[in-house]
């Protein structure tokens, strides 16, 4: 079963982070962080869908982890995410009485003039299943210096 990060917004809409391979994984650790990590996003926002390349790192989804876990607990605060080749980037906005704002922009190839803008609302409940889905990842793959 391939590990996944997935927000879930209010109907069909979602932004899920697929991790196909973790590569060197656990000798080698990547200069970004943790272990280099080739994958997939997906972004459902109103009519607009992409499913496109990604890469990234454990080390930056540790990083989500950690952030998004505290602003969850506090039910405040904004959470930024950005991959290292910068095609993928993303918010987390806390708002009042639960309600949760995810928007971000991603583009699969920085030659191509193609680019999702997107946003869409959820509620801090769904979002356990998403800190839920980090700490397993951070429980297997570990910190910025990867799990040694």
């Amino acid at each position: 079963m391939m590990e996944k990060l997935l927000i879930k917004g209010e109907g069909r809409e979602r932004l899920q982070i697929i991790l196909k391979e973790i590569v060197g994984f656990p000798q080698a650790t990547s200069h970004f962080g943790g272990y280099d990590v080739v994958g997939r996003v997906e972004i459902a926002s109103g009519n607009y869908y992409v499913n496109g390349e990604l890469w990234l790192t454990t080390g930056e989804l540790y990083l989500l982890y950690k952030d998004l876990r505290k602003a969850y607990q506090e039910c405040k605060g904004l959470v930024s995410y950005r991959n290292y080749e910068g095609n993928l980037e993303f918010n987390i906005g806390f708002m009042k009485l639960g309600q949760v704002e995810i928007s971000g922009r991603y583009q699969e190839r920085h030659d191509r003039a193609n680019e999702l803008i997107f946003n869409f609302c959820t509620d801090q409940s769904y979002l356990q299943e998403t800190v839920e889905g980090l700490e397993g990842i951070h429980k297997k793959y570990g910190d910025m210096k990867g799990n040694k």
